[in-house]
């Protein structure tokens, strides 16, 4: 699925995406086994304001990978995220994004004005637990209110396998949509859990910690870093120079990483702390850690201070260690999660810990300047001060 293009009518006060996980588990697991039927009772009980009109679902279909919100939390027993305009961004959006069903027509035939999308997840003990049921929406004291669940047919073989199945729900209201919700939701074990309303907002990259760049001009070495060793090739830049952004990439009118520095200026045998965070609502993936270069400013330009004589050693794969583990190659970042790296400088410290470790060197030595430390995936770099 394509993301659809964000409407000009998103609800007044209300966040692009509000989550409700079912982090507790209680009740006598019973009840809330949904039909699936789609209607609303729409009455507003209570003297509400406002009250359901209609209820329309799309079922997305099931996996048997992980998502993001059972990582978080294995004692839950399912997840609603709520959408409150056409921008279908979120932990788990790549559910919708990869569905076979017709997610963008159903995206765009919501009047966000008038109705909200509820993006509803639970999880089965087996592959016959592949489709969500909802039932009951209501709005009741101001809040929607509504059940959803999960069973498998009787009299089917069925694989012996965790499954996560997904819901699509857009629920239309006579006006304005309330801005409270709970659910209660029913896994395949039947255990039940009412789960309320968090917003796992992206990150605001100018309240992180850290420094992306010091103040004043920057020291410039004359000429260029020079090695007398035979055979040192210094290590390219993998990266052309107007793609690198400083701070946090956001050329595409979508930061995702942000990097910075825990000081603007060290002395030649201190510790540099280096971090990238993920700072969106969702899961990003990147190459692997070690792809970066740690460079000195010089008459020629950014150079790397580390080299080898064995040229094959420049090369990387994006295999790496998940820190939401997932399957498949390259690094799966959560939100607010990422990468840290300690660099001592000094010249067996820069290259400590390093994947080709073994075949780096740096010549010649470290010397004071402006170094910068770049990252190729996404292209987002750090610069700082180094002194005697």
């Amino acid at each position: 699925m394509r993301t659809p293009t964000r409407r000009d009518a998103l609800l007044a006060g209300a966040g692009g995406l509000s989550a409700i996980l079912a982090g507790c588990v209680g009740g006598d697991g019973n009840s809330g086994n949904g039909n699936g039927n789609g209607n609303g009772n729409g009455n507003g009980n209570g003297g509400d304001p406002v009250s359901v009109r209609d209820v329309a679902t799309l079922d997305i279909g099931s996996s048997l990978a992980v998502p993001y919100w059972r990582r978080q939390d294995e004692e839950a027993v399912g997840v609603v995220y709520r959408y409150d305009s056409s921008d279908i961004q979120g932990p788990d959006a790549q559910a919708l994004h990869d569905s076979d069903a017709d997610v963008q027509s159903f995206v765009e035939a919501t009047d966000f004005e008038t109705a909200t999308l509820l993006q509803i997840g639970a999880v089965g003990p087996d592959t016959c637990h592949n489709t969500v049921d909802v039932t009951g929406f209501a709005v009741e004291d101001g809040t929607l209110v509504g059940r959803a669940s999960t069973s498998a047919p009787e009299g089917q073989g069925c694989g012996s396998a965790e499954t996560h199945p997904w819901v699509l729900v857009r629920v239309d209201f006579d006006g304005t949509p309330p801005e409270n919700a709970e659910l209660t939701i029913t896994d395949g074990w039947d255990d039940e859990a009412t789960v309320s309303p968090t917003t796992p907002a992206g990150l605001d990259p100018s309240e992180l910690d850290g420094h992306v760049q010091p103040d004043g001009d920057a020291r410039v070495l004359a000429g260029s870093l020079t090695c007398d060793r035979e055979r040192f090739e210094r290590h390219p830049q993998h990266v052309e120079e107007d793609a690198v952004e400083l701070g946090e990439n956001g050329r595409d009118d979508r930061t995702t990483f942000a990097l910075r520095a825990d000081h603007t200026k060290y002395a030649l045998g201190d510790t540099v702390t280096i971090t990238m965070t993920n700072v969106t609502a969702e899961e990003v993936i990147t190459g692997n850690r070690h792809k970066y270069n740690l460079q000195l400013l010089t008459e020629e330009g950014w150079q790397d201070v580390r080299g080898s004589t064995e040229h094959d050693h420049f090369e990387y794969t994006d295999e790496g260690v998940s820190h939401a583990p997932g399957d498949g190659f390259g690094v799966s970042h959560a939100p607010g999660d990422g990468f840290e790296w300690t660099i001592e400088l000094t010249d067996e410290g820069v290259i400590e810990r390093h994947f080709h470790e073994d075949h780096f060197s740096v010549c010649p030595s470290l010397q004071p300047g402006r170094y910068r430390f770049l990252y190729w995936e996404p292209a987002v770099a750090v610069e700082f001060d180094v002194e005697e």
